[in-house]
């Protein structure tokens, strides 16, 4: 997978092309039924660029044909920049996530994001009221993404509240490893290559603690940066690698997310 990461300044159309040449395709691929209406995904980008949000980060699928590079499925994050700026939720910036392809395999995704400024990684926010927009390839698709982009934003205030929640909720060691396990299922299924103890491993002195917060960004970080030492089934010892799928990358963040949730929930109901 190919990605890049925006330093200073928003990420320009040429580096937008360089790494995901689907975005600017002017057709969708040659199977897809007649009822599939192309919306270039640029006219999103504009779309949103207008509305304040840019270009920070960018990935594609890996392509094996030069008809699949024009249409593979890619994935842009975008945040606000200057006096618009939305405010910062404690240690992360708010962010939206489109998720895209022309080839039937998604259709448009936008997600509500969390870019955490402390090791540069970005997270998915998954709720059952908010965070998540399932869009149809429709005339009306760059219509239907800035409404979503509204109604994510307006939802800020409780993205706020939720972490604020988790931060005053302390876990016990047991509840922590369930949690762990939970995610190294996300990502592995039932046998894992590392114990969940080792997803509970900071990486910074500011993580190092035990609140719901820092527990869920602990294991977020250590499933999708990799870098956690295992061993196979064979018993081989390996290292864990990052998540190189944007499919994958998605359903981690977001299950994970969906279980801190309810760990939140049963300890506020307690």
């Amino acid at each position: 997978m190919r990605q890049l990461q925006a330093t200073t300044h928003a990420i320009s159309d040429s580096g937008l092309f360089k790494v995901a040449p689907s975005i600017f395709a002017d057709e969708p691929d040659f199977e897809v039924s007649d009822r599939y209406s192309f919306v270039p995904t640029i006219k999103i980008v504009d779309t949103l660029r207008d509305a304040g949000w840019f270009p920070s980060f960018v990935s594609s699928c890996n392509s094996r044909s030069d008809q699949g590079i024009a249409v593979a499925k890619h994935q842009i994050r975008f945040r606000q920049s200057g006096a618009g700026t939305i405010r910062n939720l404690n240690d992360s910036i708010m962010e939206l996530v489109l998720t895209n392809s022309h080839d039937r395999s998604s259709g448009f995704l936008l997600d509500a994001g969390l870019f955490r400024k402390v090791c540069d990684n970005g997270l998915i926010v998954k709720d059952s009221d908010f965070g998540s927009f399932k869009i149809r390839h429709t005339g009306d698709a760059n219509v239907l993404v800035a409404e979503a982009a509204e109604t994510i934003v307006k939802d800020v205030p409780r993205i706020q509240e939720i972490i604020s929640e988790w931060e005053c909720i302390d876990l016990d060691e047991h509840t922590q490893l369930q949690l762990a396990t939970r995610g190294s299922a996300l990502r592995w299924g039932e046998t894992g290559p590392v114990q969940a103890k080792t997803l509970l491993t900071p990486h910074r002195y500011a993580d190092n603690k035990n609140d719901l917060w820092s527990t869920f960004n602990r294991i977020q970080e250590n499933l999708m940066q990799g870098g956690s030492r295992g061993r196979a089934r064979t018993g081989r010892r390996l290292t864990t690698r990052a998540v190189s799928s944007i499919d994958v990358g998605r359903k981690i963040n977001q299950g994970l997310w969906e279980a801190a949730a309810e760990v939140a929930a049963e300890r506020i109901a307690a």
